[in-house]
């Protein structure tokens, strides 16, 4: 009796270690299983990274093209040693208020906040002598536009004593013009006796006012009809020619005093 007692107690605990190893591999392969899905995971977190830059791409593009279609104001002109100023055209369209203020900037519309696509060939005034600058490839785009004026602008400072304008620095200099084109139309102004003023500018240079709708006893003096002559009617190069006297030294005959200004097309967008 004994002897069956102690084989049966023998066999049960065989039973029990049998069962205690197939627990340990049921939780190893358990373990196992688990560990792919882990790195999945690990996977698909790695391909929504790689897409997120081209998610972004779009966005850059936009950007890029909005800042090309601003137009920032241009830095001013540096003169040569050897220059007293720089000369070149301005003007104002009456109601439109299209205009150039002054040398050295653009074609602005005050009220649309946009500049004109035009060329303005200025110059270096490096001494007496005879010099030419023009505006051209723009008119102001509706029927008839009138001038308020057009003028020969400088960057050489004035001075204004009893109403009358003097290079500060070279009271003995002065400018006289001798023609005027515009439209096709040239105009000789020759015996133009029209006076210099302050362009209202910070540089305080002087202006002279070769067609001024505001003035009509210049526009008589060198005898243009303002019917001929206030409406912009094309792009033909607006051009005025004019002699230097008075300075201290003479401007060397073939020297090249030429500035080509552009003028892009666009929104303005102020210089920080």
């Amino acid at each position: 009796m004994k002897k069956k007692l102690a084989i049966l107690a023998a066999m049960m605990m065989a039973a029990t270690m049998f069962a205690s190893c197939g627990d340990d591999s049921s939780s190893k392969a358990t373990e196992t299983t688990t560990a792919p899905a882990e790195s999945a995971a690990d996977t698909s977190s790695e391909a929504e990274t790689t897409t997120a830059p081209e998610e972004s791409k779009p966005e850059e593009t936009t950007a890029e093209v909005t800042e090309a279609a601003k137009v920032t104001l241009p830095a001013p002109v540096e003169l040569p040693e050897n220059a007293y100023g720089i000369a070149g055209i301005s003007f104002q369209v009456r109601d439109s208020w299209e205009h150039r203020n002054a040398v050295g900037e653009l074609l602005l519309n005050e009220s649309s906040n946009k500049s004109f696509a035009a060329t303005c060939n200025d110059v270096y005034i490096t001494g007496n002598g005879d010099y030419e600058v023009s505006l051209e490839g723009w008119w102001c785009d509706f029927d008839e536009a009138l001038l308020g004026w057009v003028g020969l602008d400088t960057t050489i400072p004035v001075e204004v004593t009893d109403g009358v304008a003097t290079f500060k620095d070279y009271p003995d200099a002065k400018i006289t013009l001798t023609e005027y084109q515009q439209d096709g139309k040239t105009f000789d102004l020759s015996d133009s006796t029209v006076g210099m003023e302050d362009n209202g500018t910070d540089n305080h240079g002087g202006t002279i006012k070769v067609v001024n709708s505001w003035a009509g006893e210049q526009i008589d003096q060198r005898g243009i009809d303002e019917y001929q002559c206030l409406t912009w009617q094309s792009t033909d190069p607006v051009v005025i020619k004019f002699t230097v006297s008075g300075l201290p030294t003479d401007k060397a005959a073939d020297e090249d005093v030429s500035i080509k200004f552009e003028s892009p097309a666009g929104e303005l967008e102020a210089a920080e």
